[in-house]
């Protein structure tokens, strides 16, 4: 398959602690776009089939892989531990964070 005209538009909204500081960030909403330009098939009369039938079969792998995408940046938001990471940074300046923070 040939991919192309590919935009992602990704919404992260931080979440606040008790003092006001960012302690989570989380993805709320994420649209894919995905355009397969070209989708092509190898390995005799099947292929030659399904190769006529690929102005059907776009869209459809189109629909399937865009929201796969999607699960995939989650997925990689929740490895990076954004959580842990703010919470050693909070840890570190609240010590030099007045009452008003």
């Amino acid at each position: 398959a040939l991919v192309g005209d590919t935009s992602a538009d990704v919404t992260l909204t931080p979440r606040p602690d008790a003092l006001g500081l960012v302690s989570d960030v989380e993805m709320t909403a994420c649209n894919v776009t995905l355009r397969v330009t070209d989708l092509s098939f190898s390995g005799g009369l099947s292929a030659t089939i399904l190769d006529m039938l690929s102005g059907v079969i776009r869209p459809r792998v189109e629909a399937t892989v865009a929201p796969q995408i999607c699960e995939f940046a989650a997925e990689i938001l929740g490895d990076l531990d954004i959580a842990g990471r703010l919470a050693n940074v909070t840890a570190m300046i609240s010590p030099y964070l007045g009452p008003s923070v």
